[in-house]
């Protein structure tokens, strides 16, 4: 995780899935100005905004995706790039992403390709054969690739079965596996799936403002649990986040309420964590960053119902 404020891309084109945890508007209709707009966007974000992430909806079908990737590689004022998908098309514009991005969150909430289709309500996601294709490549070109699973309290997952998912991971060549809890709320408690693990090192323990991780190894794998404030910018003071929305709005919130900028002097970005620190069962604080990206970008989102993310990159 980083301190550092994000700032996140919700492609255009909505989504090909149909998850029941997802409240993304898959129907947004398309703006003929979106890519204009999105490189005014890049253009007066704040200095301190140096990493990004790119989301949905799937960015992968979106009809803006070549435009998205060229302005934020094109750009030069971003260290790090995160790209999150259900792997719809990613074959079709691998080259292009590997150019552009760090690191690559791919949405895999259950273990096989027949039991995601399940769950993402399409066989539009990406299968196992060319998803392990696809990690064979980015691995070649220095790209991590992180399976990420959402999980909600009624998903009952257990020691077992995570152990299970990792193995799955290795097969398909993942870098690291992360289990993002699906939230209520603006709260960062623990979670029933982490507490099973607390008896596993733990290594890598790190906060930003609006999240928490801490990470174990699970059969030499890097596993990675996490949460995070569902709206950011209702728990926050100051300026973390800017989200440029499929309107082709840049705000400062994922609802897409407080367009950015605003007409009134805004608060200096505050790129320090606050005083809270989030502390373990082991006693360790969660005071870290969300740059480890084997680890699994925090992007990937604050989770915020869905599988895209921004924050510190998830």
């Amino acid at each position: 995780m980083s301190d550092a404020p994000n700032f996140t891309i919700i492609a255009s084109g909505g989504c090909n899935a149909k998850c029941d945890f997802c409240t993304d508007d898959k129907n947004a209709p398309l703006h003929n100005s979106y890519a204009q707009n999105l490189l005014k966007a890049i253009q007066v974000l704040p200095e301190e905004f140096r990493q990004v992430s790119i989301t949905g909806g799937e960015p992968t079908i979106s009809p803006d995706l070549d435009a998205i990737l060229s302005l934020v590689k094109y750009s030069g004022r971003f260290d790090k790039v995160v790209f999150t998908t259900n792997g719809a098309r990613l074959l079709k514009h691998l080259d292009k992403i590997a150019s552009t991005v760090n690191h690559i969150n791919v949405s895999r909430h259950a273990i096989g390709y027949e039991a995601n289709v399940e769950i993402f309500k399409t066989r539009g996601i990406i299968s196992d054969k060319d998803l392990q294709l696809a990690c064979s490549e980015f691995n070649k070109r220095g790209v991590d690739v992180n399976l990420n699973h959402v999980y909600t309290k009624d998903s009952n997952l257990t020691e077992a079965y995570v152990k299970e998912y990792v193995r799955y991971a290795k097969a398909l060549g993942a870098s690291s596996v992360s289990f993002r809890y699906d939230q209520d709320e603006n709260t960062l408690e623990t979670t029933y799936l982490e507490e099973l693990f607390f008896g596993y090192s733990q290594f890598n323990a790190g906060s930003c403002p609006v999240c928490r991780s801490h990470s174990i190894l699970v059969d030499g794998l890097t596993v990675v649990f996490k949460a995070s404030f569902s709206e950011p910018s209702d728990s926050l003071s100051y300026l973390y986040e800017l989200i440029y929305q499929p309107n082709a709005k840049l705000t400062e919130d994922w609802r897409g309420d407080k367009v950015y900028p605003s007409p009134k002097p805004k608060a200096k970005v505050k790129t320090s964590s606050p005083t809270k620190h989030f502390v373990s069962m082991h006693g360790s604080s969660f005071g870290g960053g969300c740059g480890g990206k084997s680890a699994g970008s925090c992007g990937g989102a604050p989770i915020r119902t869905s599988c895209g993310g921004g924050g510190c990159g998830r």
